[in-house]
């Protein structure tokens, strides 16, 4: 797997240049988008694994932007900035919006990294978790294959297995 991509959407050139300088230590590539339109463009155009939106997005409610990522794209983590967050936000950012993190500001740069790197670990043990379901299906569909073409097999096996036990 190659360098995670991280969105930051935010509008703020010093948030910009902040959060650029944290992760830049880290071999992240980083795409900056100021409005949740242009991040949307952004999704549409890039492999991105993690957004971090400030909840004060220019053109439309962070909260309706980040229902949309979570709703077009499953498997980017989100996590929100925000300044101050209140309990009616914190609950729709997380069962609309699927929301991983909060951050609030001012952040220190060390827990944003840390953060970030947390949020990778999730998508991948999602996308590991995925990855052994479609095998356990394709096992599964093997063995029906092998139960119908040889029927005492599967009580064959219990055997054996209880046998090793």
């Amino acid at each position: 797997m190659g360098k995670a991509t991280v969105l930051v959407v935010d509008n703020e050139n010093d948030v910009l240049k902040t959060i650029e300088n944290a992760l830049g230590t880290i071999s992240y590539d980083i795409i900056f988008s100021k409005t949740g339109s242009e991040g949307l463009t952004r999704l549409r155009n890039s492999h991105i694994d993690i957004v971090l939106a400030d909840q004060s997005i220019l053109d439309m409610d962070c909260l309706e932007f980040l229902t949309i990522v979570k709703k077009e794209y499953p498997d980017v983590v989100t996590i929100m900035l925000a300044d101050q967050m209140d309990f009616d936000t914190t609950l729709r950012a997380i069962n609309e919006a699927g929301v991983y993190r909060f951050i609030q500001k001012p952040w220190n740069s060390f827990d944003l990294r840390i953060n970030i790197s947390r949020g990778l670990e999730f998508k991948n043990m999602i996308m590991e978790k995925r990855r052994l379901l479609e095998e356990i299906k394709k096992n599964d569909i093997i063995l029906q294959k092998l139960e119908r073409k040889f029927p005492y097999i599967n009580k064959i096996i219990h055997q054996q297995v209880e046998v090793d036990i």
